[in-house]
């Protein structure tokens, strides 16, 4: 069994470090966005788009014997 030298896991704790503190510089960056956002525009509610109607199909197979093979393309 090998073990990581000393200047190894030196080097990867400053990289974790170094991870750690810019996520939390994000985290702040992120935070003053949303506290100085223009908040967002109302959107409009339009009825009847055909797009936003569920649609529900249903169809119903009945195979009298035995089915058809299935072809896998």
């Amino acid at each position: 069994m090998s073990y990581l030298k000393y200047e190894d896991v030196l080097r990867l704790v400053e990289v974790s470090e170094d991870l750690k503190r810019d996520r939390r510089e994000r985290i702040r960056e992120i935070e003053w966005e949303q506290r100085h956002a223009p908040p967002p525009k109302p959107r409009l509610a339009l009825e009847g788009r055909p797009w936003d109607e569920e649609r529900i199909i249903e169809r119903e197979v009945i195979y009298e014997g035995t089915p058809p093979p299935r072809r896998y393309r």
